[in-house]
């Protein structure tokens, strides 16, 4: 079984390149349950910051199951891996986001990342 994890590497921790992206941001995306915004960088690779606020997605069981689903879908996105440029990505909930499932998750991340990339492509 080959290690699936997600590094400190492929995250965006510091609260000043989350206002970064907050600020410079080149990209937004959303739906009724997600904000996404994305600003270029010289980075390697992709990285993902999330905000899950108790507003949003009440108890702490509720925001890391949210949290886990977001860290999968942009670990597996296909869209991510073709854009010639990397991102910085802020991945920001929306009240009721807690009461989706987990397919219906699945796809509003899906689609927004999908977007993502269509307007990432047309920016760079």
């Amino acid at each position: 079984m080959t290690y699936q994890g997600f590094p400190p590497s492929y995250r965006i921790l510091k609260s000043r390149e989350f206002d970064a992206v907050f600020k410079n941001n080149s990209v937004r995306v959303s739906n009724a349950s997600f904000l996404i915004l994305a600003m270029a960088t010289h980075n390697e690779k992709h990285r993902l910051g999330l905000v899950v606020s108790k507003k949003t997605a009440g108890c702490a069981v509720f925001r890391n199951r949210v949290k886990r689903q977001v860290r999968e879908n942009f670990r597996t996105s296909q869209f991510l891996q073709a854009l010639p440029r990397k991102f910085d990505i802020l991945v920001l909930t929306r009240p009721g986001v807690a009461r989706l499932d987990k397919q219906s998750m699945a796809e509003n991340l899906t689609g927004l990342f999908e977007q993502l990339c269509r307007k990432a492509g047309s920016v760079s």
